[in-house]
């Protein structure tokens, strides 16, 4: 009889079987994410420099053009608030600082309420990396595609179509176009909708997942950072919700809803802080057009052809300057983003398919309604427009804008449960045939729109290459895509691949190369001088700089030095309100960049500095940076400011009687000590301590550790009454109800972690 040795070395049969069904499972996923990174990989070799400290902080020198025109990002903001007040919020945090305040913007601001540096976002410590804002995309991409990966398997997609709708998205383009902190909420988007889905479903273990799923990716979604694109992509998971809401067994529609609303409330609960540091900053701010300008607002009608060619008129940016109407600039700096030809060819598919066959039919007509709805109201059709901006709340948010991250995984899912019907064989010949007939109608409408905006700026560059190149791709896409579909026969196993299979390709590559374009816009080489910004961190002690060019903001929060120039929205109204009746009255306070002015016919900015000198000092304006060369820098040597530095990007030249940034008043009170929050006084009597900081709801002090009452000085600056004797006095800023939304959070977090233990704990349990 044979001996019979177990061998430990070697798994078993179920054991490998295992491994193999999670190797095939993980496998698609890998594929998406290395998909992802190829894409990127101009920027990540180092081929070409896409980090906004080069190409928006003014500081670069040796700067070698991109292979193409334009620029490589839509938002310059990916620069001025996402890099530069991300940078601080992440290394407020590495010190032990939560980032509520930012004393390095104009007078000092909210940093956490101002959102759009995600300051709470745990992905901003990326940003202290070198290179980090590229990670801190990358990552969100991946997040974005993984999830949308995810939520396709969910909903019954096979893996091949699973994976495609995973890079599409991942590959969005409004990840491709914008950088700021508008793009960032995109990735949880389908994260929501994931959670959702596993509400969706009868088991009592998944539907608590998802619903834990679902309370975490809306609280990742609020701390994103942009309260305009968080609000819109909630409404598309209403939306979803209620969709799926007729395929749910009568019996448990009540547990269904109850189980999502529980899940939205632990999700406000969660992001709790930072809705209060929010809502309790609104009050004192200037939200500029955001209070009910924008809602109204729409694209041209020349918009209609960027939807799916996107670069029908040039790369971001190229020949804007060609352009004698302003209609191409003004459209590059108002889109959020674009999809594709093979998108709209495949959603098309998987829409016909719903109506001729009955698959998903809710799911599928309801998404392709709100596409139709949302360019609507982007192109401002009358009715739609008007409806929905005067819907509760979207009376400020530019929709044109930052509704394009719903539409576009709108138009991702339908494309691939289109691709799905062609795998499953659910196409017959005549749903291609309708499809490609629709889309390449909707490319010749927008070919129609963009021909007059083509016409004006004929003269720019090899424009009409771009032009054709565009049409003729976004054609042959959709052509190829109905030929193969209606008159390929799928084939079977060791034949070569089915039509599905070229789909699938086809749709990869239109994506990757689309999302790759704007990367050949950006610089080859370059570096930046930080010479001058060496110089301000020796000398400058806590009083500010300005800038007539150099250093741009909110840059000087990015290195920790103190600047009156911000580029900010919102930003607290006495700054606004200081900056307009004090320092440039012909200037927009929250675009105070010392570059701009509201009229070209008014007062430069360089008149206003020299004509409003002493305003500045009075600030604590010790410094102001020009380049050399410059109408500025004669201008301040006439007004008798004197150079202290200078090199071959930056003069640096210094205020006479700048204010210092604490004082205290009394003949018989002295200055000890002076840090950023605290100071050490000593008075024989009591005495008035002056701090020129921004006074604001939010900020309170002690007095050898007794609270004092801080006042107003000046309608803008702090002081507080100090006893006789030596007195340490303590600032600090928190927004108001902060005990109330930590309690909040605590709750939340008690809900998210018991989840989890009971997860782990069934798991553990499970055979």
């Amino acid at each position: 009889m044979a001996l019979i040795t177990h061998n430990p070395g070697r798994p078993s049969a179920s054991r490998r079987q295992v491994w193999s069904q999670r190797y095939e499972s993980w496998t698609p996923i890998l594929v998406l994410l290395a998909i992802i990174v190829v894409a990127n990989l101009p920027a990540l070799l180092g081929g070409v420099i896409t980090d906004p400290l080069v190409l928006q902080s003014n500081l670069a020198t040796n700067v070698v053009p991109g292979s193409l025109p334009g620029q490589p990002s839509i938002d310059p903001n990916d620069g001025f608030t996402l890099q530069a007040l991300g940078h601080l919020a992440a290394s407020d945090w590495v010190h032990g600082t939560v980032p509520w305040w930012n004393p390095y913007e104009g007078l000092g601001a909210p940093l956490a309420g101002e959102m759009q540096a995600a300051a709470l976002f745990p992905p901003v410590l990326l940003e202290l990396l070198k290179g980090g804002v590229l990670y801190f995309h990358l990552l969100l991409e991946a997040v974005a595609g993984v999830a949308t990966y995810l939520l396709l398997r969910r909903l019954g997609v096979t893996q091949l179509g699973a994976l495609v709708g995973g890079v599409a998205f991942g590959l969005n383009g409004t990840f491709a176009w914008l950088g700021n902190a508008a793009a960032t909420p995109v990735a949880f988007l389908p994260a929501m909708l994931l959670g959702v889905e596993m509400i969706h479903e009868n088991g009592l273990a998944v539907r608590r997942r998802g619903l834990l799923v679902l309370a975490a990716a809306l609280a990742l979604s609020i701390y994103a950072g942009f309260p305009e694109t968080a609000a819109i992509d909630a409404v598309l998971v209403l939306v979803w919700a209620l969709l799926r809401l007729p395929t749910v067994p009568p019996p448990e529609r009540r547990r269904y809803l109850t189980s999502g609303g529980w899940a939205v409330v632990v999700g406000v609960l969660l992001a709790a802080p930072l809705m209060d540091a929010f809502v309790t900053y609104l009050p004192f701010a200037n939200v500029g057009g955001n209070a009910g300008m924008y809602g109204s607002d729409f694209l041209p009608s020349t918009g209609v052809a960027m939807l799916a060619m996107p670069y029908v008129f040039g790369p971001i940016f190229g020949f804007y300057a060609n352009d004698p109407s302003g209609i191409l600039g003004s459209l590059w700096g108002s889109v959020g983003g674009f999809t594709t030809a093979g998108l709209i060819a495949l959603a098309s598919m998987a829409v016909w398919s719903s109506a001729l066959g009955r698959y998903q039919r809710w799911l599928r007509l309801g998404l392709a309604t709100w596409v139709v709805v949302a360019w609507a109201k982007t192109f401002g059709l009358p009715g739609i427009n008007f409806l929905i901006a005067h819907l509760p709340g979207f009376a400020g948010v530019a929709f044109y804008r930052y509704s394009a991250p719903s539409w576009e995984l709108a138009l991702v899912v339908l494309a691939a449960l289109g691709l799905d019907d062609i795998r499953k064989r659910k196409v017959g010949k005549l749903v291609p045939l309708l499809a490609t007939s629709c889309t390449v109608a909707f490319l010749g409408v927008g070919a129609v729109a963009g021909a007059r905006e083509l016409g004006r700026i004929s003269d720019a560059p090899h424009i009409h290459l771009y032009a054709a190149a565009s049409i003729g791709a976004a054609l042959a896409v959709v052509c190829a895509m109905g030929l193969l579909v209606a008159f390929v026969d799928s084939r079977a196993p060791g034949e070569g691949l089915a039509p599905a299979h070229w789909v699938a390709a086809i749709t990869i590559a239109e994506v990757m190369v689309l999302f790759a374009i704007p990367q050949l816009s950006a610089p080859r080489g370059g570096s930046v001088d930080l010479a001058p910004v060496r110089y301000l961190e020796r000398h400058l002690g806590n009083q500010r700089f300005a800038t007539l060019g150099p250093l741009s903001p909110n840059y000087g929060s990015y290195f920790g030095i103190a600047e009156i120039n911000a580029n900010d929205l919102p930003m607290p109204r006495r700054f606004t309100d200081f900056v307009t009746s004090n320092l440039d009255r012909n200037v927009d306070p929250l675009i105070f960049t010392g570059t701009t002015s509201l009229s070209s016919s008014g007062t430069s900015p360089i008149l206003a500095f020299t004509q409003n000198l002493r305003e500045y000092e009075g600030a604590s304006v010790k410094f102001v940076l020009v380049a050399p060369g410059s109408a500025g820098a004669r201008s301040l040597v006439a007004a008798g400011l004197k150079l202290v530095f200078a090199d071959v990007a930056v003069q640096i030249y210094r205020l006479p009687h700048a204010a210092a940034f604490e004082a205290v008043s009394g003949s018989d009170c002295h200055l000890m000590r002076g840090q950023l929050d605290v100071a050490v006084v000593e008075c024989n009597h009591t005495g008035v301590l002056l701090r020129r900081e921004l006074y604001m709801v939010g900020w309170t002090a002690t007095e050898n550790g007794r609270p004092v009452h801080i006042s107003p000085y000046d309608s803008v600056f702090q002081s507080v009454f100090v006893a006789a004797g030596e007195t340490k006095v303590v600032f600090s800023f928190a927004p108001p109800g902060l005990a109330e939304a930590d309690v909040a959070l605590g709750l939340g977090l008690s809900v998210l972690l018991l989840g989890l233990v009971s997860e782990v704990a069934r798991g553990r349990r499970r055979p």
